[in-house]
């Protein structure tokens, strides 16, 4: 008898989802985007002392078991291929900021430079 097969990349999407969501401010809201992404996995807006004033920027998530730091020193860093140009592109044309973040799913961790705290001015 065949039943449906969930693939390892939608659970591996799913953990990667909630530990980003753990990360952020609990006062800060998350769109998910809900048809397809186009490089787009969330909107996110932040809250200030309890007020939303249109501070908003873009998320996408990148998840993996195992993710490399390259550098060293204050200076390590992330890589990342495969991103599709036109996705750059997109992202550019943008009229908010687009945060890349990278997410073991192995240690629960979240990388991304600059923070996005960086661009709520607290």
């Amino acid at each position: 008898m065949q039943f449906p097969q969930r693939p390892k990349s939608h659970v591996i999407e799913d953990i990667s989802f909630q530990i980003f969501s753990e990360a952020l401010p609990d006062d800060w809201i998350i769109r998910e985007v809900t048809k397809k992404d186009y490089g787009i996995d969330c909107y996110i807006e932040i809250c200030e002392e309890n007020y939303l004033k249109g501070k908003l920027f873009v998320a996408q998530l990148k998840s993996s078991e195992n993710i490399v730091m390259h550098g060293n020193g204050d200076k390590k860093y992330v890589s990342c291929s495969g991103i599709n140009p036109a996705t750059m592109n997109y992202w550019y044309y943008l009229p908010m900021p687009v945060f890349l973040f990278f997410v073991n799913i192995i240690t629960c961790l979240l990388y991304t430079s600059p923070s996005p705290r960086d661009i709520s001015g607290s």
